[in-house]
């Protein structure tokens, strides 16, 4: 993979909240994963997988985040730079 398209990547997942897999872990599934914080670090992560395609998996990112965003307010405040996600609901 190129350097910048690792980057585009990553500055994506970074805006969204969310990051996508699309038959990387294995073959015939598409996955989407969200960070859980607390206390400014990652310390788990919330995801889904189902058969391939990008739609579906991205008509799962909102629940998928959701998920995430309530696991870490359970563990405490939400860091400024996931405080946007937050805002969204």
């Amino acid at each position: 993979m190129r350097p910048n398209v690792l980057r585009s990547q990553l500055d994506a997942i970074l805006r969204d909240g969310v990051a996508y897999s699309h038959e990387e872990w294995a073959l015939g599934t598409s996955g989407v994963a969200a960070p859980v914080h607390a206390g400014g670090t990652v310390v788990a992560a919330i995801a889904t997988v189902g058969p391939p395609g990008a739609a579906g998996m991205r008509r799962c990112a909102d629940a998928v985040r959701l998920a995430a965003l309530t696991v870490a307010q359970e563990l405490g405040p939400v860091t400024a730079q996931w405080q946007h996600h937050r805002d969204r609901y």
